[in-house]
């Protein structure tokens, strides 16, 4: 890694392509659709974990009577989305990551008594 990065841009960077050393060096090893194909995400089954490994944990954290979540929104509402889920009507695991995320992050940073009371004013709103 330290060798890579001290190496020059010119030599990472050529033309807007990324990467130019690597594929070059790799260039009689790999097929030519590999080597000038995009950018590409890496995919994580949130789908699959919240129905499976996950599953246990995301209810109860987001449903449970603990829940931080229910200042902000409609119980009900959360509800039916994990059932939903679970019951394979619609694939909500990238909802119920974010939601998940959104609880940690308020278990962790408890919003002051005016910053709630503004939350719940614009949640009305």
């Amino acid at each position: 890694m330290e060798w890579a990065a001290l190496l020059p841009d010119r030599m990472k960077i050529r033309g807007g392509r990324l990467k130019y050393l690597l594929k070059r060096a790799f260039r009689d090893l790999l097929p030519e659709e590999i080597l000038n194909r995009g950018k590409m995400g890496f995919g994580v089954p949130l789908g699959h974990w919240m129905r499976h490994d996950l599953r246990e944990f995301s209810h109860d954290l987001l449903l449970g009577s603990s829940a931080k979540n229910r200042e902000f929104l409609e119980s009900a509402g959360v509800q039916r989305l994990w059932q939903e889920h679970q019951d394979g009507l619609q694939d909500h695991g990238q909802k119920i990551w974010a939601l998940l995320s959104l609880e940690v992050w308020l278990r962790n940073f408890p919003l002051s008594e005016s910053a709630a009371v503004n939350a719940v004013e614009m949640h009305s709103a």
